[in-house]
């Protein structure tokens, strides 16, 4: 198997999978990430914040409030849909508690607010 089929799960655009080395830069990539080795392997000057859940990460970043903003303006036929989307980005059981968030910075930056203590 190519790298890529042992590491990335997958490789996808506008909602299809695709190849990873195709159209680089113009995917979205799953990959299974050893944090522990990522974290130990940054580098000198540089600071490693998480990693946090998705679920934790969008909800400090403002995605229920931004979500309240939205709605009203979302054709009432598509509410249901949008609504899915909030808890499938969010929920434990779906991508809140699969998907993780590492920010690497350097070391005299503060601490970004989402990953505070």
């Amino acid at each position: 198997k190519q790298w890529y089929q042992r590491r990335v799960r997958g490789a996808f655009r506008n909602h299809e999978q695709v190849n990873p080395l195709e159209d680089l830069g113009l995917c979205d990539l799953t990959a299974d990430v050893n944090w522990r080795d990522l974290a130990a392997n940054v580098g000198e000057g540089v600071k490693v914040h998480g990693p946090i859940n998705q679920s934790d990460f969008l909800t400090l970043m403002g995605i229920g409030e931004r979500f309240k903003q939205m709605y009203g303006k979302v054709p009432e036929e598509k509410r249901d849909s949008f609504i899915h989307a909030l808890d499938f980005l969010c929920s434990p059981d779906q991508m809140g508690a699969r998907f993780k968030v590492m920010c690497i910075t350097r070391s005299s930056d503060p601490t970004p607010f989402c990953f505070e203590t």
